[in-house]
């Protein structure tokens, strides 16, 4: 978050906590309280009822998605070291289908 914010990204981060059963509600909240994660739209869904891990076909956690602007991912089961060099790849090709406009007098 400290990298997006020094670039000026319009970066929001999602988290789901993929722990399953109701008793697990309460920790997972006190761990998001504990490591400070107040910068990121925590989620849970202790039931299922998402059916995220069939959605997104996940077979192991953490995951990192990353999507544009129209929700449509754009890079998937990335390390958390490769985000910056990810994210730096998506803007660059971003900015090179902007028509660049030319001055005219």
């Amino acid at each position: 978050m400290k990298r997006a914010r020094e670039k000026n990204w319009d970066l929001k981060i999602f988290t789901v906590s993929t722990k399953q059963g109701e008793q697990n509600i309460e920790p997972t909240w006190k761990y998001v309280k504990e490591k400070n994660f107040s910068d990121f739209i925590n989620t849970n869904d202790p039931f299922g009822v998402s059916r995220f891990f069939n959605k997104y076909d996940i077979q192991s956690t953490p995951q990192i998605y990353v999507l544009d602007e129209n929700k449509i991912i754009r890079s998937k089961s990335i390390e958390a070291k490769q985000l910056d060099e990810v994210v730096d790849y998506l803007i660059k090709d971003e900015a090179q289908k902007i028509p660049h406009q030319v001055n005219k007098k």
